[in-house]
């Protein structure tokens, strides 16, 4: 089976991307730290043969989240080797059999820098939205410590060259991905954190950062309203009606 993206879009350029997948029937794919390092010296591997570049990974009890960038070739040879190798491991270690992840994994891609940076906010702030930590610098099976100082773990990923595509000087670079953070966080705050991991469910939080994208543009735009400028924006990456519904909070309108 191909893996999953928005509407099964192939894309042969290097892009970002934020991919996911969760255990097979929800089961934990992480229990304790041995886990962790074998996942990330997979990953590790599999970034080395398929060419993809890390931003950002973390990795929950049931699923794990990561921000890359390659094309869906070098993607899909990526995440092929280390699912299927971690699977192996997983059911050698706890005497299970079969496939450990629920399918394939998802991919959706980051039309913008700006949805990039909301999504990596998004990975790292994960277990503070579950209630498992406070803040995020305090959670240890990711590596944000490598962008914003502390222990940067054994996989750093490439964080270097992502701050220096926000900008040239690194400093600033940093400061406005922590801008990002911050926003994540009022989000999580005001209970506007969508939880789940379904496919509606991711896209109905990008939803909610093209949302906010588009009122910061509205006034430079003339006669288009932000929620028409945003439900345009999703309909061109291919984001599913469902998920617009979610996002808009009802059933499938006339808008949508």
């Amino acid at each position: 089976r191909r893996a999953k993206m928005s509407r099964r879009a192939r894309f042969d350029a290097p892009i970002d991307f934020h991919v996911f997948n969760r255990g097979s029937r929800r089961m934990a794919l992480f229990r304790d730290d041995e886990d962790v390092a074998v996942f990330e010296a997979l990953l590790r591997r599999g970034l080395e043969v398929s060419g993809c570049a890390l931003w950002c990974y973390l990795l929950m009890s049931n699923h794990f989240h990561m921000a890359l960038r390659g094309s869906s070739v070098q993607l899909a040879k990526c995440m092929h080797y280390v699912e299927r190798l971690y699977s192996l491991y997983h059911d050698r270690r706890y005497g299970l059999s079969g496939a450990a992840f629920e399918g394939r994994f998802e991919a959706y891609p980051q039309g913008t820098l700006s949805m990039l940076l909301r999504t990596v906010a998004y990975i790292f702030m994960n277990p503070v939205a579950a209630g498992m930590v406070s803040t995020p610098d305090v959670y240890a099976w990711s590596n944000y410590g490598s962008l914003f100082g502390g222990d940067p773990g054994p996989l750093r990923g490439e964080t270097d060259i992502l701050l220096q595509r926000i900008d040239d000087d690194p400093s600033v670079g940093l400061a406005k991905l922590r801008m990002f953070m911050d926003r994540e966080s009022a989000r999580i705050r005001r209970g506007d954190h969508r939880p789940g991991l379904s496919a509606k469910d991711v896209q109905a939080n990008h939803f909610d950062w093209l949302l906010e994208e588009a009122k910061t543009r509205t006034s430079s735009l003339g006669t288009f309203e932000a929620m028409t400028l945003a439900i345009y924006w999703a309909k061109t990456a291919g984001f599913h009606r469902g998920a617009l519904a979610k996002a808009l909070g009802g059933p499938l309108s006339s808008r949508v």
